[in-house]
């Protein structure tokens, strides 16, 4: 079989790898020193020091942007998740372009190719510190998709792209013209070497971390039907994290079958064989999975009481098929994004979230029954946690000197964000763990 062009980039980077001796120079004391890794069992579940874990956690992609401006903030805000017994956290550790750039997440990890901001180096040192100092985990993504990170657009702007065509909100077709843009990543060899560098800068730096529960490749990437190059990367990416001497476990960080065609056909046969074949690579770890009912055409907030049953239906016939490909491949499944909208699609913190709460209610549930049936679920992440931040003015994206909301800034604020004032949805928050913690207790109990 003829192996891609792009196919010995890992292995031409490691040798300059080891030359330049990985600098991982954690600033924290202690950082790296800790034993215990995350790991995947025989059964596909995951564990540390040979005990099974499995999480109830929240994406918090703002975190280092939180460490930077304000870690009292950051901090307080980790003892509240620790509060309500979240122990998984997803961030983003990798930003990359101009500060200036239409919908970005300012200021960038590395604003120019090959150039990283040092501060914001020292912010993920922060983050990494409060969360061990508070025995929270992170997935931590290494690139993204979406035009808010940067990302693999702005890898291929760099390498001799043309300019990168950024969408206008809500426009479908738009999108679509950024995706195929952002999809040439994958036949580059130039801009994966560039992403590679980042890999060894964010990588080799915390390779020995062991409360990062996983490296993920990118945060929602799309094929963009370029699979035999889209695969030729994930073998690399995940190789070269390997060869960095990373302990963690290797995440994609897919939205699952979605992200292969229409998700309104949540048991598309091409569809699933599309992500097992992505997930069967060996170099990935476990199976990512997202939920997103109303931007997959699921749910309809205006239209609640026509549309929720029928949303519940797809939730259940996406996740089983899911975790059947997950048990089938002996890997565990982790649901890295879930999110929902609040009562009528409003965007204000003090509307309403009955909907959105039975809807948590109803995955939690959905994960627990498979969990009993024998399927390998470990984790499921809310989309995502505002905490204590709400936006000066709903519906508004986030630009540079706004608060740091859940929703970055492609999304309006207030869209999907979980406030600290929501009680109820922290109360669901909570009982989740609860009965969580509950059945590991028992399970670490048995003989």
């Amino acid at each position: 079989m003829k192996r891609s062009v792009y196919g010995s980039f890992a292995r031409v980077l490691l040798l300059s790898t080891l030359m330049a001796g990985m600098s991982s120079g954690c600033l924290f004391r202690g950082c790296g020193q800790q034993p215990g890794f995350f790991q995947r069992r025989l059964d596909g579940s995951i564990e540390r020091n040979h005990r099974p874990h499995h999480f109830v956690g929240v994406n918090f992609w703002q975190a280092v942007h939180l460490a930077l401006e304000d870690d009292s903030r950051l901090r307080a805000e980790i003892q509240e998740l620790k509060r309500l017994g979240v122990r998984l956290v997803r961030i983003m550790a990798a930003t990359e372009g101009p500060n200036e750039s239409p919908w970005r997440l300012a200021p960038t990890l590395q604003p120019e190719l090959g150039k990283f901001d040092r501060d914001l180096l020292v912010a993920l040192d922060k983050v990494f510190g409060i969360l061990k100092m508070e025995g929270l985990s992170a997935i931590v993504s290494l690139t993204g998709f979406a035009p808010w990170t940067g990302g693999m657009a702005q890898y291929v702007r760099w390498t001799g792209g043309s300019l990168i065509p950024y969408p206008a909100k809500d426009s479908m077709e738009e999108f679509h013209r950024f995706s195929e843009y952002v999809a040439r990543f994958y036949q580059s060899r130039s801009a994966q070497i560039a992403y590679s560098r980042t890999l060894q800068k964010v990588v080799g730096r915390y390779r020995f971390e062991p409360n990062i529960l996983a490296w993920e490749l990118a945060s929602s990437p799309l094929p963009m039907t370029r699979y035999t190059e889209y695969r030729a990367w994930i073998r690399n990416s995940s190789e070269l994290i390997r060869a960095l001497g990373a302990k963690q476990m290797i995440l994609l960080g897919s939205a699952g079958a979605a992200a292969h065609g229409d998700p309104r056909d949540p048991e598309s046969a091409e569809t699933l064989k599309q992500f097992r074949l992505d997930h069967s690579i060996k170099g990935i770890d476990g199976v990512t999975v997202h939920l997103h009912p109303d931007r997959w055409g699921w749910f309809n907030p205006k239209r609640a009481g026509e549309t929720y049953r029928r949303t519940l239906e797809l939730t259940e016939t996406y996740l089983r098929a899911h975790a059947k490909i997950a048990k089938n491949l002996g890997k565990p499944m982790i649901v890295g994004e879930v999110s929902f909208p609040r009562d009528g699609g409003s965007h204000s913190p003090r509307s309403g979230v009955k909907t959105r709460n039975a809807y948590y209610q109803k995955v939690f549930g959905l994960l627990e029954s498979l969990r009993k049936e024998g399927y390998p679920v470990s984790a499921a992440l809310l989309w995502s946690w505002s905490g204590r931040a709400e936006p000066k003015t709903s519906g508004d994206s986030w630009k540079p000197g706004d608060v740091l909301t859940g929703d970055p800034p492609t999304f309006p604020a207030g869209a999907f964000s979980v406030y600290g004032s929501d009680e109820s949805t922290l109360k669901v928050i909570q009982t989740a763990a609860q009965g969580l913690e509950s059945h590991q207790e028992t399970s670490n109990a048995a003989p």
